[in-house]
């Protein structure tokens, strides 16, 4: 998913190249106002899944959670 709007702020030019990186699911929105008007609590949780062979060199054609190397090195 692009935010072609996002790319033409000046905010996007502050994001790190990691941060340009990471992107907003589809039902984000929705799901943060939601959270807004219901919730008693904060907080994010989810997940990324793909193919193996899509982010690790000579990975396979298993689906696994996906991870980005800089934010791993901080689990």
């Amino acid at each position: 998913m692009e935010f072609e709007i996002v790319k033409k702020t000046p905010l996007y030019n502050a994001f790190s190249e990691l941060g340009k990186r990471i992107y907003l699911p589809q039902g984000v929105f929705h799901w943060s106002g939601r959270a807004k008007k219901e919730a008693e609590i904060m907080g994010t949780l989810g997940s990324a899944f793909g193919f193996e062979e899509d982010f690790i060199e000579g990975g396979g054609p298993e689906w696994v959670p996906l991870y980005l190397e800089e934010i791993k090195n901080y689990t």
